[in-house]
């Protein structure tokens, strides 16, 4: 297609129809990698594009649905890993978002994680019983960017952003 594409690692990659012009990345345990991509020259259209795949393991909705685990117990299973992958990500794409009023930044991809704005109190009775403060999407709107679904549709109750695949009972994990 002559497109143009950046992939440092196997776990994430971007492909673009628009020029490349700069890359970041891999970060941590190669859960990220950045670029900058001109979407006009004239006049001159950028932004910054983060492709994320954050550790898969252990995985929260699992641990709840499945395991009983105490919220305690899920907290500390992100704070060793996809915690980590996100802060390295975050610390890389700093410099972006404090530009992001010139340069929009857009992270996606596979977060490996809930969002704490789905996991609210309110809608506890859709994820098993579990209200869980996920600390990974906290961490991302504490610097400064958006849950784009949730800005469109702010009840999880009412909008749910059920992302992660069926809980079977007879599921090995």
């Amino acid at each position: 297609l002559g497109w143009y594409s950046y992939q440092p690692s196997r776990s994430v990659a971007i492909v673009s129809r628009y020029p490349i012009m700069d890359t970041y990345g891999p970060t941590h345990n190669h859960a990220g990698a950045g670029a900058r991509i001109m979407l006009n020259d004239e006049p001159r259209q950028e932004i910054v594009a983060w492709s994320v795949y954050l550790s898969s393991r252990p995985y929260a909705p699992l641990q709840a649905c499945l395991e009983g685990a105490e919220t305690e117990d899920i907290l500390a299973g992100q704070a060793r890993n996809q915690l980590r992958d996100i802060s390295s990500i975050l610390a890389a794409l700093a410099a972006h978002v404090s530009d992001a009023d010139k340069t929009p930044v857009f992270l996606a991809g596979d977060l490996n994680t809930p969002s704490h704005l789905d996991w609210s109190p309110a809608a506890a009775e859709l994820h098993c019983g579990y209200a869980v403060p996920y600390p990974v999407t906290q961490k991302i709107e504490a610097a400064g960017l958006t849950d784009a679904y949730r800005q469109v549709s702010p009840d999880p109750v009412a909008d749910p952003a059920n992302t992660w695949s069926p809980i079977y009972e007879t599921y090995v994990y």
